[in-house]
């Protein structure tokens, strides 16, 4: 028998891949997705969910290239939260339409200063003190609060819409052999399966760079490490990012809701990035110095903490620097790609599309070839704070 045939094989169930899955699907592309693990385990189960409009890099002086390249994502991504984008989210809606920025008086025109020259002066909004978020309101030291048009997105809402959306599509597999369209699956037991494609993406985070080996690609790529902190308890909702005496945010917070029925931040920022170097014990001790600035001594008191660290895979801009735009590179029927961050994941697979046109690989429909019975799916992989053990 002749291997199933594909006109396109997705290799990573991140947000990457789902979300090129679902544009090649509605292309009319004969198209599959396999993931090793779970739908979303690693980078972006471990992401924060903000969808970055750029300002971020104009707060660390990168006010260029990489500014430029997230401006209009967080409108991309209302679009399709809304049904009216290449990309159809709906039901699902935004965790918090916008984010925060709370900080010190004097930093608050260098701040809007910066995002004039990054071209992003409408992002950023000044807020009275009766607009605030509840969170902030009356703490010493905040002496003003901006708004940004940055929207914070349910990150396993959103893997769990895409994978029913999906599903019959989505394989639990290794590719053990690549070559050129050529590609062989091994499941999880331990059965073999023989595919071909016309494409083959391989948008797998760390994984990618392991597969690009195996195919005799090297990629211009870095791990840049975290080490996050979780803070679970009676906390009130907050999203967004503290900034202290320096233009580099000290803190980013998101809000989310534990099983139990518990509150717990998400805390990155600053803290995630000094923290790679700190033990877990250390780190919380900074985090509660950080959140003394929020939060009454008491409730700070009453709070459990855990950490974890994650290693983002990322393309390597020139001297290390983070890429303002995705990395795509290959040639004939492979291609590996990187977004870096989850914001840019729409753009992606524009570029995946956008190769398919220029190849003149037309879609064959998106019916499905036959496969073997009873091969298994990946499940979800489970949010930070459900897998983590609290202090």
């Amino acid at each position: 028998m002749r291997p199933p045939a594909l006109d396109c094989l997705v290799v990573g169930g991140g947000i990457a891949g789902l979300w090129l899955l679902d544009r090649l699907v509605s292309a009319g592309y004969r198209a599959l997705l396999v993931e090793r693990e779970r739908l979303g385990a690693g980078q972006t189960i471990a992401a924060q969910g903000i969808i970055h409009g750029g300002m971020k890099y104009a707060l660390d002086g990168l006010a260029g290239a990489a500014s430029r390249a997230l401006a209009d994502a967080p409108e991309r991504w209302r679009r399709a939260l809304a049904g009216q984008g290449d990309v159809d989210l709906r039901p699902l809606s935004a965790a918090a339409p916008a984010t925060h920025l709370w900080l010190g008086e004097g930093l608050a025109g260098r701040l809007l200063a910066a995002g004039a020259r990054a071209g992003l002066a409408g992002v950023v909004q000044p807020l009275s003190p009766e607009d605030w978020p509840a969170a902030l309101r009356g703490r010493p030291g905040i002496g003003r609060v901006l708004r940004l048009d940055e929207p914070v997105l349910d990150v396993p809402a959103l893997l769990a819409l895409l994978a029913r959306r999906h599903e019959g599509r989505i394989l639990r597999a290794v590719p053990v052999a690549l070559a050129g369209g050529s590609v062989e699956l091994a499941g999880p037991d331990g059965r073999r399966l023989a595919l071909t494609a016309a494409r083959v993406f391989v948008v797998a985070g760390a994984g990618t760079q392991e597969l690009a080996g195996q195919a005799g690609a090297r990629l211009a790529t870095q791990t840049r490490p975290l080490h996050m902190l979780m803070a679970k308890g009676a906390l009130p909702e907050l999203y967004g990012h503290a900034l202290g005496l320096s233009d580099k945010p000290l803190l980013t917070v998101t809000s989310h809701r534990a099983r139990d029925g518990a509150a717990v931040w998400y805390l990155g920022g600053g803290l995630a990035e000094d923290g790679v170097a700190m033990a877990p014990a250390t780190l919380i001790a900074a985090g509660r110095a950080r959140l003394a600035a929020l939060l009454d001594p008491a409730l700070i008191g009453s709070l459990r903490f855990a950490s974890l660290r994650i290693d983002r895979a990322e393309a390597r801009g020139a001297a290390g620097a983070r890429p303002s735009d995705p990395l795509w590179q290959g040639e004939g029927p492979v291609i590996f790609g990187f977004p870096s961050k989850l914001a840019l994941a729409p753009r992606l697979a524009d570029m995946a599309l956008d190769g398919l046109a220029a190849a003149g690989l037309r879609p064959s429909g998106p019916t499905l070839p036959d496969l073997p019975a009873g091969w298994p799916a990946p499940d979800l992989a489970d949010p930070p704070w459900e897998t983590v053990t609290w202090s």
